[in-house]
């Protein structure tokens, strides 16, 4: 049985949209590895109740790219996105998540017309504090504000100054006394 080998080709009804093939099956792990994923995923929830669901909501709440398509975004070569979109969060200019096991950039972070990131997003992310998460970042740039008439990840290109001191204000510790 030939099967072809392109990563490409395959389609998500499973089969090869180059030669008509069907892939073969997946082997199916052991009952022991299912077993102990199972336990590690039980004791993460306990750990952290609620915890993924919310970070679920809050990344279904904004469009997102893949390194592929977010290198297409920024004008880059496609031949490696990995290593493309690694280097830009290396240098802590862009926000990074996992949504269904792949890496994924919210889209509010590109500028599409100048084909660049925002400037202000390496800003914020240098700004933020180490108890602040990236997804608290994310819900806070996601938000709908008052002072702004808008959501903050709107604003990002046109009022960048203005998102950077609102997020220098929210960051400031409460002085209680």
């Amino acid at each position: 049985m030939r099967v072809c080998a392109s990563p490409v080709a395959w389609s998500g009804s499973g089969d090869c949209r180059r030669c008509s093939q069907t892939p073969p099956a997946p082997a199916s792990p052991s009952p022991a590895r299912t077993a102990s994923a199972s336990r590690r995923e039980a004791r993460r929830r306990r750990l952290v109740p609620g915890c993924a669901r919310l970070q679920e909501r809050i990344l279904a709440g904004a469009l997102m790219v893949d390194q592929a398509q977010a290198c297409e975004l920024l004008g880059l070569s496609a031949a490696n996105p990995s290593a493309t979109m690694k280097r830009k969060e290396d240098k802590r200019e862009i926000l990074r998540f996992t949504a269904d096991g792949r890496a994924a950039y919210p889209l509010f972070q590109f500028d599409v017309e100048g084909r660049r990131i925002h400037p202000a997003m390496a800003r914020l992310i240098a700004l933020k504090p180490r108890t602040w998460s990236d997804f608290r970042l994310l819900h806070w740039l996601t938000r709908p504000r008052l002072d702004f008439g808008a959501v903050l990840a709107e604003r990002l290109g046109v009022e960048a100054d203005a998102v950077i001191a609102a997020f220098e204000r929210e960051i400031v510790p409460a002085e209680h006394g």
